[in-house]
């Protein structure tokens, strides 16, 4: 008896061993509940990731905006120590750049970088004409690849490249600027040397704005690109900026702002100083004539005080 039932178990063991080897093993999925859960931590941590991103880029954009301006500040200083002290113009006269100067007017020898002259007034505004000290480096001097890739595809290359480099030089007094009654003997013997023209002439340099973050209309129309050659303070003899900033004016076109781009994270521009830093500055400490001229000696101060 004891023999029959110990043989019959192990008959019933090896059939089971047996059905258990040829039945696959069935693997449990996920439910819809469970799929709807990681769906949503997913989706959660994107939308915490998303903003940490974003603020990262313009980081990142306007630490390289920042850094390209201290490498514009030293080839401006380059400059004038090539040119024993003097600053680099501004927005010269037209026949400063003229191909036919008149005779014994002042000329400048602007080259583009494959040596061959540069007139008009592509050569008037300052970006072909710091452009060795930079070794024709175009990329330092443009935040937007996007816009120089354009602009090198241009037939007037030359001159599309003078009109828009992300900063804009404070030329109305800073260096001299034709456009705002610079090199004119007339407005100088009226107002006095209401411009600096020499390095040395600088005061307060931690605080005299060269250089400022700027935009202007596309040269084809249209939208606006960031960057533009020149940058207006908030007055000269009158004043020039409205007395809100541009948040509040959103239909203002660049140039009642003086060019000033306040593109960077809580409306500020960047800027950089006589003394070679760069820093974010917003609207209401940008208006203030005591960063703008040397002869400043109010915020609210204009050339004719």
């Amino acid at each position: 008896m004891s023999t029959t039932t110990t043989r019959t178990g192990s008959k019933s063991q090896g059939n089971l061993r047996a059905r258990a080897a040829h039945t696959p093993v069935r693997s449990r999925g996920f439910t819809l509940v469970e799929l709807l859960v990681v769906v949503a931590v997913i989706a959660l941590l994107v939308s915490l990731l998303l903003p940490a991103l974003a603020k990262a880029r313009r980081t990142a954009n306007t630490v390289r905006e920042l850094s390209a301006g201290q490498h514009l500040m030293t080839a401006y200083v380059l400059y004038s120590n090539d040119a024993r002290g003097d600053l680099l113009p501004g927005y010269v006269p037209p026949e400063w750049t003229s191909a036919s100067p008149p005779p014994g007017v002042k000329t400048l020898d602007v080259r583009d970088d494959s040596g061959e002259p540069l007139t008009g007034v592509q050569a008037q505004r300052y970006p072909w004409r710091i452009a060795p000290y930079m070794n024709f480096d175009f990329a330092g001097l443009y935040k937007d690849e996007k816009v120089l890739r354009r602009y090198l595809q241009r037939p007037d290359f030359n001159y599309v490249i003078s009109l828009s480099p992300s900063f804009g030089l404070s030329s109305a007094f800073i260096g001299g600027d034709a456009d705002r009654q610079g090199f004119n003997a007339v407005a100088l013997r009226n107002f006095g040397p209401f411009y600096i023209t020499r390095l040395d002439q600088a005061v307060r340099t931690d605080r005299l704005i060269a250089f400022a973050s700027c935009h202007g209309v596309n040269p084809d129309g249209g939208e606006l690109v960031p960057g533009f050659f020149r940058a207006d303070p908030p007055s000269i003899r009158t004043r020039l900026w409205p007395t809100t900033p541009p948040a509040a004016n959103p239909d203002a076109l660049p140039g009642q702002f003086g060019n000033l781009d306040y593109r960077h994270e809580n409306a500020k521009a960047a800027v950089l100083h006589m003394d070679g830093h760069a820093e974010l500055r917003d609207f209401k400490s940008l208006d203030d004539m005591t960063r703008w001229s040397n002869n400043a000696t109010a915020a609210d101060w204009h050339v004719g005080n």
